[in-house]
């Protein structure tokens, strides 16, 4: 229930208990961010450092990303974002994943997952592993890289009935 969350903006000076920040991406998507707490960080006080971060983007009204961890930093000069430590991901389409970290440019929409990536889909017929991944144009080019596992062994099986 976001009635619960403070709206935080780039001006805040201070630290704020359950912070709430709204925006768009450059390419249009909605985005919206709650934590149990958020800090400013830097020299003039525009960053800003999260805790048990929650991050989801949406299409129109539909949500096509969530993402969670335990802590992100928001980097004014550059847009961005980074969340650390425990992610876990969800996908529009039924995707789960968990990862070390993952890298946002909110002017871009590029997206940075550093892992080791391991996720699946809702079937349980899909099953990966990454070292990272790269989310380019809102999804529609996805790279994997480094120590890349795919089994879609439950998958094949689906089809054949």
């Amino acid at each position: 229930d976001i009635s619960n969350y403070s709206k935080l903006t780039f001006d805040s000076t201070s630290g704020v208990i359950k912070p709430l920040l709204t925006g768009n991406t450059s390419d249009g998507s909605f985005y919206r961010l709650t934590a149990n707490r958020a800090s400013p960080l830097g020299p003039e006080l525009r960053d800003i450092e999260l805790e048990k971060v929650d991050l989801e983007f949406y299409d129109q009204d539909s949500i096509t990303l969530n993402l969670s961890s335990e802590f992100a930093k928001y980097l004014a000069s550059t847009n961005s974002a980074i969340l650390f430590d425990n992610i876990k991901g969800k996908t529009f389409d039924g995707y789960y994943f968990t990862a070390n970290s993952v890298s946002m440019n909110l002017d871009t929409s590029f997206i940075l997952v550093d892992g080791p990536v391991i996720g699946r889909n809702n079937n349980n017929n899909v099953y990966f592993e990454a070292g990272k991944i790269e989310v380019h144009d809102k999804g529609a080019k996805i790279f994997f890289s480094s120590g890349v596992k795919l089994n879609l062994e439950n998958l094949k099986k689906e089809i054949k009935k």
